[in-house]
């Protein structure tokens, strides 16, 4: 994995966490004494962050450092950047919340695979 790859990573999990505790990113940067727009380049990934600021961060929204790594136990094989973001926010939601995205994603499946693809005929 590359530097860029893992300051995403960490980047993605950030964000993650600060949506989950309903935090904007200027309430989350004067938290730990950074400007917002700090907080977007580690968000993006676009800035390192050192581990005193990594501390700092989780301590701001009270979890251990250690969520913001990427989990060795999540495959990502073969997964779009897209499925990976979206299973990391999805991941930081409460367990109610999962279950309504959940079923978003099953009926939306359901409706596509019911369609005809444009060129290849039906979906799945």
């Amino acid at each position: 994995m590359m530097d860029s790859d893992i300051s995403g990573a960490i980047g993605q999990r950030i964000r993650a966490h600060r949506w989950s505790r309903r935090m904007t990113q200027g309430q989350f940067g004067a938290a730990v004494g950074v400007t917002f727009q700090q907080i977007q380049k580690y968000e993006s990934g676009k800035n390192r962050i050192s581990a005193v600021s990594l501390a700092k961060l989780a301590d701001a929204i009270d979890c251990p450092v250690a969520l913001f790594f990427p989990s060795q136990d999540m495959p990502t094989d073969g997964l779009s950047r897209w499925a990976v973001d979206i299973a990391i926010e999805v991941d930081a939601l409460s367990e109610d919340s999962r279950r309504i995205v959940h079923s978003i994603v099953q009926y939306i499946t359901t409706l596509e695979m019911a369609q005809p693809s444009p060129t290849n005929g039906p979906a799945r």
